[in-house]
């Protein structure tokens, strides 16, 4: 197979692993925590606010992110050289950066819900990250990654 083909299809998997690092904003952001059960708390009714919380404005922004990267991993599949060179590196950007933030989500929220959640209640209950957090981190640098190697790709 030759590399313009390989870039292709690399980059439609690009495409498609962000929209899966997209999907897992339907898991559960947090582990079990006393006020905001896993069961009631999915990444985007983190990110867009739920049940009295605030939403989280750097999750919107990590959210954005990963759609603007989607878009960018399809459209520079199919741009020669230079062009994919750039697309897909920031599609690579866009990617790793947008899993950074997401792993921050706990800390995230609680500092976006400070007048909400008391110290007390995290001394007593800490928040830990459930499988959206994880999920949709861990999937979206593996995309970034995916991206930097059709970049690469796109140099030759």
């Amino acid at each position: 197979m030759n590399n313009k083909r390989f870039k292709i299809i690399l980059g439609i998997a690009t495409t498609v692993i962000a929209v899966v690092a997209i999907m897992f904003g339907f898991a559960s952001a947090f582990g079990d925590f006393r006020s905001y059960p896993a069961s009631r708390g999915t990444m985007f009714q983190v990110m867009f606010g739920h049940q009295g919380y605030e939403n989280v404005p750097a999750l919107i922004v990590s959210f954005v992110f990963l759609i603007v990267a989607a878009v960018f991993a399809l459209i520079s599949s199919f741009l020669p050289g230079k062009l994919g060179l750039i697309g897909f590196g920031l599609t690579a950007l866009l990617l790793i950066a947008g899993g950074v933030i997401i792993f921050f989500t706990p800390n995230l929220f609680v500092s976006a819900n400070a007048e909400i959640i008391s110290a007390e209640s995290l001394k007593e209950n800490p928040i830990t990250a459930g499988l959206g957090v994880y999920g949709m981190g861990i999937i979206s640098i593996v995309g970034g990654v995916a991206a930097a190697y059709c970049a690469r790709l796109s140099i030759k």
